[in-house]
């Protein structure tokens, strides 16, 4: 009986000292920006050391590191232009407003960002008007594209173009001459015998 029990002792103390002397493998994953460092036990590694696995054995137990440095971001820019009430797709975004929008894309070992500059401008006018006045006298004929103009009025003459129309506003008049004369009249008295001067004559 006794015999079994010190088997039995060895047995136990055998697989405890198996247990506690077995090999331990520990993994993880680690990332770091590209200007950082970071300790592994008493190594500082940096990204001129390189992404990849490195390993640190402590007695029976082995620690397995991945690590991963991240590369610098990529930034692009560029400018949109919409009309009011018009909508810009920016990634997710539905964008109305001017203003300046940034999207960033994690990639595997750096981050990609967009920045957008949206500005909202006024649509292109689908007509020019362009107006003037002139003036003409009685018995004159003024030219307006192709209409013979005498009588006073408002005219409209419009020119279509490829992308929008041209239209010209003449405000014609029909005025006299100056005079070339001006007559004045008047009346005079003088009494029998008495002399009137007009100009150089007597009367």
């Amino acid at each position: 009986m006794l015999v079994k029990k010190v088997n039995i002792l060895l047995i136990l103390l055998t697989l405890l000292s198996a247990s506690v002397s077995a090999a331990v493998t520990t993994q993880y994953n680690a990332t770091v920006n590209h200007d950082q460092r970071y300790l592994f036990g008493c190594q500082a590694l940096s990204v001129a050391d390189g992404s990849g696995v490195y390993s640190k054995t402590l007695g029976d137990s082995t620690v397995h590191l991945h690590l991963l440095f991240l590369q610098p971001s990529v930034t692009m820019g560029y400018s949109a232009k919409i009309e009011p009430g018009q909508t810009y797709l920016f990634g997710c975004q539905q964008l109305t407003v001017a203003g300046e929008y940034k999207d960033t894309l994690h990639l595997a070992d750096k981050d990609s960002i967009t920045i957008l500059t949206l500005s909202v401008e006024s649509p292109a006018p689908t007509e020019v008007k362009v107006g003037y006045s002139a003036k003409i006298e009685p018995g004159q004929t003024y030219l307006f594209g192709c209409q013979q103009l005498t009588v006073a009025g408002e005219y409209k003459d419009t020119l279509h173009l490829a992308d929008k129309d041209s239209i010209t506003i003449l405000t014609l008049s029909v005025e006299s001459p100056a005079p070339t004369e001006v007559k004045v009249q008047y009346d005079a008295e003088i009494e029998a015998g008495d002399i009137y001067l007009l100009g150089c004559k007597t009367y």
